[in-house]
């Protein structure tokens, strides 16, 4: 890997960085929500991206741990699977002897990894949420990308760093992502990706009032639980993303959905507005993928 490729950003207050503990994964989801936190400072910095390695295990189990909260799935399985594809994979550190992870980005190669017992517990999660969540349409196209029969080549784009990260960083790593895939797929076709699944964190926001529990007066209806009660939930809230280039990435994707992590709640905002922490799952083809980028790089010029 040409870790000279790597985009130069600026680096965050330390105490930002610090992966974040069990106890304060509450703290971490604050953050997500878009809460204003004037002690978080952009310092002067190098970001780099080095080819994951065994050093690097526990930063990118953090990240996976912030992806992935309350879920039972293995994070070290899914750190080990990151790790094992250096080709294509990158960690965002200051020097490459550091220690501290600051971001991590990897297509996970779903075929490859089929028999992973993390990889298994992710796609039965995704699959379970989607069928909760969304329509008839939009589950059968994630059945049959996350289906380990399929003809089609999906990878899980895994895409986490730290917050508030500047325009320039995602930039840089989805460039250097771009062309590791191209040069891996010259020496393994099965890298020649037919469909990305995009999984990140989003923000669901809706206006105060806007649920049964209005004053206003509506039209009672049915009492709803279980999938069409979360169904429901989602249709009436818009989402928003934590990283600029996901909002892109839902731009040209043809399908996705959005769910709320486990036992997350409304919290009032400034303006009147609720807001709670989800994850978005997005489906796009290469093309699609490659649309999005070139978005990216024109958003950042």
């Amino acid at each position: 890997m040409d870790t000279q490729r790597r985009g130069k950003a600026k680096k965050e207050e330390e105490e930002d960085m610090e992966s974040p503990s069990e106890e304060e994964m509450d703290d971490v989801d604050e953050d997500e929500s878009g809460e204003d936190d004037d002690s978080s400072s952009e310092i002067e910095g190098d970001f780099l991206g080095f080819a994951p390695t065994e050093g690097d295990f526990h930063g990118i189990k953090s990240f996976m741990k912030q992806l992935l909260p309350g879920f039972d799935i293995s994070l070290s399985d899914l750190a080990d699977a990151i790790i094992s594809q250096p080709e294509v994979s990158s960690v965002l550190k200051v020097d490459e002897g550091d220690d501290n992870v600051f971001g991590v980005i990897c297509p996970l190669h779903m075929k490859k990894h089929a028999k992973v017992g993390a990889v298994k517990a992710l796609r039965e999660l995704l699959l379970s949420q989607c069928s909760a969540v969304a329509g008839s349409s939009v589950n059968k196209r994630f059945k049959d990308a996350l289906d380990e029969k399929s003809k089609s080549n999906v990878a899980l784009l895994i895409n986490e760093r730290v917050v508030n990260a500047p325009p320039q960083i995602s930039v840089a790593l989805h460039g250097a992502l771009e062309a590791d895939l191209e040069d891996q797929a010259e020496e393994d076709k099965s890298y020649r990706f037919d469909h990305f699944l995009v999984f990140c964190k989003s923000i669901d926001s809706k206006a105060r009032g806007s649920d049964n529990g209005s004053k206003k007066k509506k039209k009672k209806k049915p009492h709803a639980s279980g999938a069409s009660a979360a169904a429901a939930a989602a249709a009436d809230s818009d989402s928003w993303f934590p990283n600029v280039e996901d909002e892109l990435f839902q731009k040209h994707a043809s399908s996705a959905f959005t769910f709320p992590l486990p036992d997350s709640q409304w919290v009032a905002r400034k303006g009147g507005v609720l807001e709670r922490t989800s994850r978005t799952v997005m489906l796009l083809s290469a093309s699609q993928l490659k649309a999005a980028w070139r978005d990216l790089e024109d958003l950042a010029s």
